[in-house]
């Protein structure tokens, strides 16, 4: 549920000063460069916005349509359902 627990095992915190104040992190795995960023939910917003939520980078993106990659690893689309991952599972 916390990214920051994250970097106790092997992830570097790259995310902008500004985006980190604003809720928003990005973090690189060092071994296999795979980075994911986390959306801190504000419960007075709608949908995706008002719940904490990761993104998982596609590696190999070649535009917004496979952007990012699902929670099984599957190319998805930019501000799909499937590019959403709570944390948790949802629960």
């Amino acid at each position: 549920s916390n990214p920051m627990d994250l970097l106790d095992q092997g992830w570097t915190d790259i995310s902008h000063p500004n985006a980190r104040k604003a809720g928003h992190f990005l973090l690189q795995e060092k071994s296999s460069g795979l980075i994911i960023r986390f959306d801190k939910g504000n419960p007075n917003k709608p949908g995706y916005r008002g719940v904490d939520h990761y993104h998982i980078y596609n590696p190999n993106a070649t535009s917004a349509k496979d952007q990012y990659l699902d929670k099984n690893g599957n190319p998805v689309g930019r501000n799909t359902n499937e590019s959403h991952i709570l944390p948790n599972g949802g629960k």
